[in-house]
């Protein structure tokens, strides 16, 4: 990706590919977090407690907490 330059169709369209490919792979991430991890994260009790003292549970709306 470093050597990309000038008008070169060819490293151009690869570079798109691996834009792509990037974007692919940061949509999974994000889908597996919102999935697994934040779940976990928000229903054990140490860290939902401080989300009740600071007013934020709200922020979890939408996540399938049960």
């Amino acid at each position: 990706m470093t050597r990309a330059v000038g008008e070169d169709t060819e490293m151009m369209t690869s570079l798109d590919e691996v834009a792509v490919l990037f974007d692919q792979a940061q949509t999974s991430v994000f889908k597996l977090m919102a999935s697994d991890s934040v779940p976990k994260f928000a229903r054990d009790p140490k860290y939902a407690s401080v989300l009740r003292e600071r007013n934020l549970e709200h922020l979890l709306t939408g996540l399938n907490l049960h």
